[in-house]
């Protein structure tokens, strides 16, 4: 894959959560001319310009009389009913801080998106509307348009949506398509469109735009097969290499973090002490060389960039994949530390030293920390 200059993205479904606002204006409209609603129809509908999705509803009114009253119930509930995705904040102002362009490209009226833009504090490079282009999505032309005046090539940019008119655009554009899980639209509407990558929450784009194929798809005997990109290994369950430690302190208490709040995966659970995955620079002698070496310098790594300390490691055992628990060619290391503990704030909300016996009661936390936590005491770490 090519270098990556900039991320196109869709507004509501994407980067706003506006999908209580819309479902609601929808009803709004339906009540107020007396039509019989269906909101699965109409959520399949989104994406595409309003008067275009209304004209469906088979009704004798005209379009975009039925647009002007939705929209004056959207414009009066607008401001208090929609929000970013959590961790979108961080990743967008992160691309553009490293010099990628970001677009928002829209079928909603422009005026309405910069509002929701205005509401929530997000800045972009370029706002890009329906009447921006000559066709609108699903068609190139707002595409296109963005790429234009970005001054950035097809080959070097994402298209990111949650509708199949984003990928459709996109695809038919010739830019790389992201579908995005956290949409409410059925995923096999989307699949049918052959999105390039799926991401699960907004911290994947950053994988795909920093190095597209970093992460290492290996056998169940741990040797290399392909190079592919974070989104994949983790949306399709592909076995990858990674690292876990289980910190202690020098009294017995392990050393648990809780995760970030705004993480869509686990948000705000109890973790292990340090996790990490192997990359591809991590390998000074190609990707099936030296594992042992690689995994130990990964989890030091790791070790100090989550927590801020370094302490000598000890292997406790490697482990292939367990379905349901993890999908990894995974190397487990303890370590014992006394503190203080310095946190990455943007990835770990808390770091806390929990005494052994208190820790079947720590909740809520991840399937990891419940897993590694019983393999330890299971093996005599703790009784």
């Amino acid at each position: 894959m090519s270098r990556v200059d900039a991320v196109l993205l869709d507004l509501d479904g994407t980067v706003l959560d506006s999908h209580d606002l819309i479902v609601a204006s929808y009803l709004h409209t339906c009540a107020v001319h007396e039509l019989e609603a269906d909101v699965e129809l109409f959520r399949r509908g989104i994406g595409r310009p309003l008067e275009e999705i209304l004209a469906g509803l088979a009704t004798e009114v005209d379009p975009a009389h039925l647009a002007q009253t939705y929209r004056a119930h959207s414009d009066l509930h607008h401001d208090t009913s929609v929000r970013l995705f959590p961790g979108m904040r961080a990743v967008l102002d992160g691309l553009r801080a490293r010099g990628k362009k970001v677009a928002i490209v829209t079928s909603k009226t422009k005026s309405f998106a910069a509002r929701g833009l205005e509401v929530v504090g997000l800045e972009v490079d370029l706002l890009v509307g329906p009447r921006d282009a000559a066709h609108p999505k699903p068609a190139p032309d707002p595409v296109l348009f963005a790429l234009e005046q970005l001054g950035v090539a097809p080959e070097r940019a994402l298209m990111v949506g949650d509708a199949p008119s984003d990928l459709l655009a996109g695809r038919a554009a010739q830019v790389r398509t992201v579908a995005v899980r956290w949409t409410g639209l059925p995923h096999a509407e989307l699949e049918a469109c052959g999105p390039d990558h799926w991401i699960d929450v907004p911290g994947d784009l950053e994988a795909l735009v920093d190095d597209p194929t970093d992460i290492a798809v290996v056998d169940d005997a741990n040797r290399f097969v392909r190079w592919t990109d974070r989104a994949d290994v983790h949306g399709h369950h592909l076995p990858h290499r990674s690292v876990h430690v289980l910190l202690f302190t020098p009294e017995g208490a392990l050393v648990v973090q809780r995760r970030h709040p705004d993480k869509l995966t686990w948000p705000s659970h109890w973790d292990v002490s340090v996790a990490g995955h192997v990359e591809r620079s991590d390998y000074p002698a190609g990707p099936d060389e030296r594992l042992d070496e690689v995994y130990a310098a990964v989890a030091a790594r790791e070790l100090e960039e989550e927590l801020g300390v370094r302490a000598p490691l000890r292997l406790l055992g490697a482990f292939g994949p367990e379905p349901g628990v993890h999908y990894e060619q995974l190397h487990l290391f303890h370590a014992v530390h006394a503190g203080p503990f310095r946190i990455q704030p943007e990835e770990v909300a808390e770091v806390r030293a929990v005494p052994p016996e208190a820790l079947e009661a720590l909740e809520p936390k991840t399937h990891a920390l419940r897993h590694w936590w019983r393999w330890w005491t299971s093996h005599g770490g703790y009784r």
